[in-house]
């Protein structure tokens, strides 16, 4: 009997086209590669934009924190500048009525030497009001309001006591005589100078306090008027 063996390598079949696979794997492989580097440039990119947004939405925010800041810190300022325009106005209106309760004419206390009526109040050390006629103003260092070591602010008749620092602040008051014929009220207005003319009395004082003040080196400015008159 004849028998016949046969090889793993017999039986195999031939594969004349091993070699074209081959080479086609090997070029599929650099396709895909390439295709990873190109992805790889496209993140890059789109990581650099999108950095760029957020670095602008952040400046953007923190440009707006900035004038929010700024605004209320203006706004807080402005406040103060009321409350010592109002004060001042309340000055001369405690001091008016000071001269009635001590029987002296009612306007004697806000007319400084030669007429003068521009100047700026101060707080004095037995709890009464008087008004500082030397600043000329409101440049004049007279005019500078103090803050105190509590808090407060103050304009001070002469040097400021130790403690206290200067303030953005600057206040003058300017007074003009009211005026009137006398026994005609219909004739009562406010007069530019310091007295009233010729046949006519005095009956009110125009009060105008004027508040400067700089805030980021910002300047500002604000005026308050008030008529005060003696109504005894």
């Amino acid at each position: 009997m004849t028998r016949y063996c046969h090889s793993e390598e017999a039986k195999r079949p031939k594969n004349p086209t091993g070699r074209f696979w081959g080479v086609a794997r090997a070029r599929t492989r650099r396709i895909l590669r390439s295709a990873q580097d190109d992805n790889g440039g496209q993140g890059m990119l789109e990581m650099i934009i999108a950095l760029g947004i957020i670095t602008s939405g952040i400046a953007s925010t923190l440009s707006l924190v900035s004038s929010s800041l700024n605004a209320s810190n203006e706004s807080q300022t402005r406040v103060v500048a009321t409350g010592l325009a109002r004060e001042a106005v309340e000055a001369v209106r405690a001091m008016r009525d000071g001269t009635w309760l001590e029987g002296i004419p009612w306007n004697s206390s806000l007319v400084g030497p030669g007429n003068d009526r521009t100047g700026v109040p101060y707080f004095m050390p037995e709890k009464d009001w008087r008004i500082d006629f030397t600043a000329a103003g409101i440049t004049d260092p007279d005019a500078v309001v103090y803050q105190d070591p509590d808090g407060s602010f103050r304009q001070y008749d002469g040097a400021s006591p130790a403690g206290a620092m200067e303030s953005p602040y600057r206040r003058l008051i300017t007074m003009r005589p009211i005026c009137m014929v006398e026994g005609d009220a219909t004739t009562i207005a406010s007069v530019d100078g310091t007295a009233c003319p010729g046949g006519k009395i005095e009956v009110g004082i125009d009060v105008r306090v004027l508040i400067t003040w700089t805030v980021s080196a910002r300047g500002h400015r604000l005026e308050m008027q008030s008529e005060l008159y003696d109504w005894r």
